[in-house]
């Protein structure tokens, strides 16, 4: 299956990552706007259904979801930008059942640029990691603000990278 062609910066290895949702579907960017597009599995094959921008922007350099949690809180997005991060939610429309309502949460801003694929999921619950080349900060709750909790890194070199252990345990920071 082929979702379209595009330069990636470095390889792209994880360029999907964290980019399919069990109910929104697929989370895409162009560089300027953010859509949703539908997917569902028909006999073994992925069918694309319709596709909805949920936001314009200036510049998106990469989607995250966060993980899903229960089926009553609202789906977390995080759009990351070059020197910040936006978290939208989205919730069920009360008026339509196949409609969702889009809201933005908390905007994160930082001094220095985001790193690609720096936007990183707690796997269990919505806690959001943002990296830069010098921090790593971890924002406990994005669904009502952008409080932060800045992680106490004892080294003299650049941060490339980072991922939580499965069981939400551990930051490892490389």
């Amino acid at each position: 299956m082929e979702l379209g062609k595009g330069k990636l910066l470095r390889t792209g290895l994880n360029a999907l990552h964290q980019a399919v949702h069990p109910i929104h579907g697929l989370a895409w960017t162009d560089g300027n706007q953010v859509v949703l597009t539908d997917l569902r599995l028909h006999s073994g094959e992925v069918k694309f259904g319709d596709s909805k921008v949920i936001g314009q922007f200036e510049c998106v350099c990469g989607l995250s979801w966060a993980p899903p949690v229960a089926d009553d809180t609202p789906v977390l997005l995080a759009v990351q930008h070059e020197k910040h991060v936006t978290v939208w939610q989205l919730c069920p429309s009360p008026m339509e059942s196949s409609k969702w309502l889009t809201s933005q949460t908390c905007e994160i801003r930082g001094s220095l640029p985001i790193l690609p694929q720096g936007c990183v999921w707690h796997p269990k619950c919505a806690i959001l990691t943002v990296l830069t080349a010098q921090d790593v900060s971890i924002f406990p709750n994005v669904h009502s603000d952008d409080s932060q909790v800045k992680a106490d890194i004892n080294t003299q070199g650049r941060i490339h990278c980072a991922c939580w252990t499965q069981d939400g345990l551990r930051l490892v920071v490389a």
